[in-house]
């Protein structure tokens, strides 16, 4: 779940402030629509991964739970999701999940700001989930550690995520010496972000 989140939300943070929108036209099509659709496509990627992994998460973990059969599982899951703090989670999570295949499905079709930040939001419910459920939220939700763990989760997300989101990308435009103007400002922007991500990871971190 970790690396899809993480790739997700570096490909979010790319599309709202490190790929440049204004830049002259290059031939038929700009760099910056050949970088959005390679997102658009990075974010699919992510997506599916989040969705299939957190899936595989909900089996093993009542299965872990319940001490039963992966084939008796049926019969446990309903119990697990209404009964359970894990369950509930999870099924924020879903709604999460769900909320961003809505927000990458309209990204397909229109490069509005708005889809964006919509997604922007929905990752960052399904990181806090991944620290609801985990060892950070103890004994109850929404505590210190917890909110400390999330923002770890996604100044690392950030960091490692938009180089990654960067570097995909800016494939096809790397030899290019027509692009290099919007590759260039788009590593700048990259450099700044990384910093400040880099920095609150260390003091999350610790």
């Amino acid at each position: 779940q970790l690396p899809a989140l993480l790739m997700l939300i570096g490909a979010l943070a790319c599309r709202l402030g490190i790929i440049p929108a204004r830049m002259p036209v290059v031939g038929s099509t700009t760099p910056y629509v050949i970088a959005r659709r390679r997102l658009t496509v990075l974010m699919g990627i992510a997506l599916s991964l989040l969705t299939v992994s957190s899936c595989l998460v909900l089996v093993v973990r009542s299965a872990m739970m319940s001490g039963q059969a992966f084939s008796q599982l049926i019969s446990i899951l309903p119990v697990v999701l209404q009964k359970t703090h894990f369950g509930t989670i999870w099924l924020i999570r879903s709604a999460a999940i769900a909320a961003l295949w809505l927000g990458w499905a309209r990204l397909r079709t229109t490069d509005q700001r708005r889809f964006v930040l919509w997604m922007s939001c929905a990752a960052g419910v399904a990181a806090w989930t991944l620290s609801a459920a985990g060892h950070a939220a103890g004994s109850r939700d929404f505590s210190f550690t917890q909110w400390v763990d999330w923002v770890h989760v996604m100044a690392g997300s950030l960091w490692g995520g938009g180089i990654l989101a960067v570097l995909f990308a800016l494939w096809p435009l790397r030899k290019s010496s027509a692009h290099r103007a919007f590759v260039a400002e788009s590593a700048g922007r990259l450099s700044r972000l990384a910093a400040g991500a880099f920095i609150v990871v260390l003091v999350s971190g610790i």
